[in-house]
């Protein structure tokens, strides 16, 4: 929902943190949770880990927004699993963000291909997928669905192999989304009379 845009910005740049290049991350450089390639394709060209760390909030800003909050379907979301798709898109990706939603509504879900890489929705499927979705979130319990998606976030943690190093501050992460998530759907179901 984009009325929910600035809450879920602040969450995100809250847990992301400033510069870090850490050898155990496969992200590599990162700033504000910019990645190094995720900052060169955003800017069409190369740079460097000094370019990564001279990212300023409003450049994230601007990248999240378009990279992650609108592809990732979030404006027109319910409140509350706006949040959880960002985050997770933030994170890992927005088809497996997606693939968590799917997933708990009882829909297929796009696969891995051999190299790891989840591939993008194909662009003629986008309305047909995007309805299908939207459909079963319109009758879905959305406390559970909230619980579910988290809970399924969580086990895809689990089962990385460098969940021993960075397992505790995911759980975390995936605990105070969860919270907040909730939180934002109550607010959004009082307002409306529910």
């Amino acid at each position: 929902m984009e009325k929910n845009y600035s809450k879920c910005i602040e969450f995100v740049l809250a847990r992301e943190g400033g510069y870090v290049n850490d050898p155990l991350d496969p992200g590599g450089a990162t700033n504000l949770g910019i990645t190094l390639a995720t900052l060169q394709s955003w800017r069409g060209g190369n740079v460097t880990s000094a370019d990564v760390q001279r990212l300023t909030r409003a450049e994230a800003e601007r990248i999240y927004r378009a990279r992650y909050w609108a592809a990732a379907w979030c404006p027109d979301l319910p409140s509350g699993i706006d949040l959880l798709v960002f985050d997770a898109a933030v994170n890992m990706g927005i088809e497996p963000s997606l693939n968590f939603v799917r997933s708990q509504l009882g829909m297929s879900i796009k696969m891995r291909n051999q190299h790891k890489v989840f591939p993008r929705t194909e662009k003629h499927l986008l309305p047909v997928e995007r309805q299908k979705m939207f459909d079963r979130l319109s009758g879905a319990c959305m406390p559970g669905l909230i619980v579910g998606i988290c809970e399924r976030r969580r086990s895809y943690y689990r089962s990385l192999s460098t969940f021993k190093t960075f397992g505790n501050g995911w759980l975390r992460r995936v605990d105070q989304v969860q919270q907040l998530a909730m939180h934002l759907w109550v607010y959004r179901a009082i307002a409306q009379g529910r």
